[in-house]
């Protein structure tokens, strides 16, 4: 039999059978779409085909694995943003960038070969608590004052040193500040803390935003509202089991307070 016959009748055959075999959207045909059609049909001539073509294809790729590797990178992107989420203290952390090698490339980008690269490199969160304030294990910089003041006055003294009374805004800054000012709070069971209304009942504000608006803390009964009742006091009682609470309070009265400045 005449050989372009041969192949004529071949290929005609696997144009009729090669979608039982492979049933694929791509129209591409693989050196071992062809080996498995042979194989499949007892055609010989086929699967040697095939397998010249897969030995053919595997030389390329090799090929272009290589000229990927030597082919130019992109510029890296700007490190990123100290992250110290792992560290409790939120002193020491990571920055990545990133850059892209073997794209804009034909070859690169039609055997999935462009790939991206991190670097990384540890960095100083650059967080610092002025003088006299104290760190605390979430990353609070907090002040105990243990001169008794009026909360106007407490507040006055805070903003003094660049922030406000401490928004005791939720559970994770109420440990901060009951483990990080222990041995002072054992001595007192009220401070004054951030929270001021102008009415009673009215809304309350804070010089900080809430990190959590739905975050309450507040004692039983309270806040009872009453008419002088204006400002925000951090109490303990019998009644909390001498737990930590928010008490609405009259802002005459003078207790020692706490400042937050943010790092």
């Amino acid at each position: 039999m005449n050989v372009p016959i041969v192949y004529t009748f071949l290929f005609a055959m696997l144009s009729l059978r090669v979608s039982s075999v492979e049933n694929s959207a791509n129209d591409k045909i693989s050196g071992q779409t062809l080996y498995n059609v042979g194989k499949t049909y007892n055609i010989s001539l086929l699967s040697i085909i095939g397998k010249a073509i897969k030995n053919i294809e595997s030389d390329v790729r090799e090929v272009a694995e290589e000229m990927c590797r030597q082919h130019r990178c992109s510029e890296w992107t700007k490190w990123s943003d100290c992250d110290v989420s792992s560290d409790k203290q939120r002193l020491v952390g990571v920055q990545t960038r990133s850059r892209t090698c073997g794209e804009n490339n034909t070859m690169c980008e039609r055997y999935g070969l462009s790939s991206t690269v991190l670097d990384y490199k540890v960095c100083e969160s650059g967080l610092r608590c002025p003088e006299e304030y104290k760190f605390t294990t979430n990353g609070f910089c907090l002040k105990y004052y243990t001169s008794p003041k009026s909360w106007n006055n407490a507040e006055a003294v805070c903003r003094s040193d660049g922030g406000h009374l401490v928004h005791v805004d939720s559970e994770w800054k109420a440990k901060d500040i009951n483990v990080t000012f222990v041995a002072l709070l054992s001595s007192t069971s009220s401070v004054w803390i951030d929270g001021r209304r102008s009415v009673q009942a009215g809304p309350w504000s804070y010089g900080y935003k809430a990190s959590d608006p739905k975050f309450t803390y507040w004692g039983d009964n309270d806040p009872d509202n009453g008419a002088t009742d204006l400002c925000m006091l951090y109490h303990k009682t019998e009644k909390t089991k001498f737990l930590w609470r928010w008490f609405d309070y009259p802002c005459n009265k003078q207790f020692h307070f706490i400042c937050q400045i943010l790092a």
